[in-house]
């Protein structure tokens, strides 16, 4: 059983959210406050048995700060379809007052804070506000915690103290796990008798015997013989009823969690949390569980963060990640992608579902989203482009400008390629909703039109946008075609971006070449075909010698020596779109 759609109003802000098509396996990625906690803590309304009623009486600020003012007879909503249990009998009984589909099973909680009914609707107090819980599409049809309780939400949220819940007995999932093991009070008699015998052998030792003699002085003389508390050293777990509390996991072959680092502590606390979840499974204590983590990363290695939850989103029955980390992104189906995004005093949700696209592209961009590519989910702004070149001349570029793409949130991020459709699907509409531009070569060595970059730039567009470039195309009036295409966010090059330049800045060109080549003969040459740049040959030549010493080594170069008014007018305009387009 998985959460298969969410809607949320008026809470915090999320003004009005929802998020259908969710996978059993979701990973919700955002930027700070766009909302990534908010919309746990809303599931927790409706579903986590541990959420006292007080915690469900919410407070003004919880109250969505675009409302006129917070209650008022304003109403929070979070609503939730469950789906997945055609199979389970038993969460089929559990919900059975709760379903409004069966073919396949879904079914509907909804939590809702509202206004009592002696209250008015000009009332400004938390006091004449009360929340339900529902199954269906019936209010009366209260959801009883039993139901909350078979049916369980657990969150670890992101500052979670994994390190003290594991030493508190009350707190440590260990606790669970271990108090429902079959061990009787005869079995754990004969063990705290050696456990006895072997604390006062311990006690009698002269060193622990002079320690408790001088603590006991000392309390002594504080407190006086009156309120002396009369204590004495001991050895806990002594009764078999304590026992079993004695018993504590260490790491790295015999380290106390304490000693360890958070991370290891992180894991554990994951680990004892995923198997008492199992146990209850298994013993018919609950019929289904969904576990939120907020923010994993925090306290795990790069590499244990992909080996983790390439598991965990693998194997997992319900699962909700939310994530700033590249690392989990990239090792997360595409498909459980959901994107929270600020707009104005709200959010917005995406999802890769919307996106429409194919198994083979969804399996080729899961291969493309390495942890070093992974980043441009979490941009503000894409720039797509074909290689290594451009992803260090174009922040080279914008920095000339004044503008530092990194403080803006936009990305630049190589196809690796001139195969675009696959991102443009993921990045537009209706999928993660991303504003991007495309940046891409010319091609043509013969004329200066750039007809196949104008023709594959065409290929980009819908289908009216895409006949009108041809139609442009075929009557010879590039200008107007590369227009057409830089006002649908495509800007394409005249030939190579290496040649392009060459046109316009060549001194930049040959002092980066140099800085790689110390031969008087091949920098010669080199400086030759440079000025020749307006023949085929010498832009032949030109390519030639730079891919032989690796394009993106010679763009890192050029990078050093780029002038905010001597760059391809097509790569300033892209970055100036991108620029404009930002929400």
């Amino acid at each position: 059983m998985h959460i298969a759609s969410i809607r949320i109003r008026n809470f915090r802000n999320l003004a009005d959210v929802t998020i259908e098509g969710m996978p059993a396996a979701a990973v919700v990625l955002g930027e700070n406050n766009s909302g990534k906690s908010n919309l746990l803590h809303a599931l927790r309304l409706v579903l986590d048995p541990s959420l006292p009623a007080e915690a469900r009486q919410l407070a003004s600020e919880d109250f969505w700060d675009g409302l006129p003012a917070p209650f008022g007879g304003a109403e929070v909503e979070v609503s939730l379809k469950l789906a997945g249990f055609d199979g389970n009998t038993n969460a089929q009984a559990v919900l059975a007052d709760s379903i409004v589909a069966v073919s396949p099973y879904v079914a509907r909680l909804t939590y809702l804070y509202r206004a009592s009914g002696r209250s008015t609707l000009t009332t400004s107090s938390r006091d004449d506000y009360e929340f339900l819980i529902f199954g269906g599409n019936d209010e009366a049809n209260r959801v009883r915690s039993d139901v909350r309780r078979l049916i369980s939400l657990r969150v670890l949220p992101a500052l979670r103290d994994a390190e003290g819940d594991l030493a508190s007995w009350s707190r440590s999932p260990l606790r669970a796990l271990l108090e429902d093991l079959p061990l009787t009070r005869a079995m754990l008699q004969p063990l705290a008798t050696d456990v006895t015998a072997a604390s006062e052998s311990l006690l009698r030792v002269p060193a622990i015997r002079e320690l408790e003699e001088a603590i006991l002085a000392r309390l002594l003389d504080l407190a006086g013989a009156t309120f002396d508390p009369k204590a004495s050293l001991g050895i806990g777990a002594a009764r078999p009823d304590e026992l079993i509390r004695a018993v504590r996991l260490f790491v790295e072959s015999g380290r106390s969690l304490g000693a360890t680092g958070l991370g290891s502590a992180n894991l554990v606390f994951l680990a004892l949390l995923l198997e008492g979840i199992a146990a209850r499974r298994s013993a018919g204590d609950i019929v289904s569980a969904i576990i939120g983590v907020e923010e994993p990363e925090a306290h795990l290695h790069p590499h244990l963060q992909r080996v983790l939850f390439r598991y965990l989103l693998r194997s997992e029955p319900a699962l909700i990640v939310t994530t700033h980390s590249p690392q989990i992104a990239s090792v997360a189906p595409l498909r459980s992608l959901i994107l929270l995004r600020r707009q104005g005093n709200s959010s917005v949700a995406a999802t890769v579902s919307g996106a429409g696209l194919t198994d083979e592209q969804v399996e080729d961009l899961e291969r493309y989203l390495d942890a070093v590519r992974a980043d441009f989910l979490f941009a503000r702004g894409v720039i797509l482009v074909e290689g290594p070149a451009e992803l260090y001349l174009i922040p080279a570029y914008a920095r000339s400008m004044g503008i530092d793409i990194d403080q803006l949130g936009i990305t630049c991020s190589s196809v690796h390629g001139v195969d675009f459709a696959p991102y443009m699907r993921l990045l537009g509409s209706p999928g993660l909703s991303i504003p991007f531009v495309v940046v891409t070569d010319g091609d043509m060595d013969t004329v200066a039109s750039g007809v196949p970059g104008l023709k594959r730039g065409a290929q980009m567009l819908g289908l009216s946008d895409r006949r009108r470039v041809e139609s442009e195309i075929a009557s010879r009036h590039y200008a107007v075609a590369r227009s057409v295409l830089a006002t649908r966010g495509v800007f394409v090059g005249r030939r190579t971006l290496e040649t392009d330049i060459a046109l316009i800045d060549p001194g930049a060109v040959v002092a980066a070449f140099n800085d790689l080549n110390s031969g008087a003969w091949v920098r010669t040459r080199f400086r030759n075909a440079v000025q020749r740049g307006t023949t085929r040959a010498g832009r032949k030549e030109i390519v030639g010698r730079i891919t032989l010493r690796g394009k993106g080594r010679y763009a890192q170069r050029l990078a050093d020596y780029v002038q905010p008014t001597l760059q391809p007018r097509y790569i300033r305009d892209a970055i100036l779109a991108i620029v404009a387009a930002l929400p």
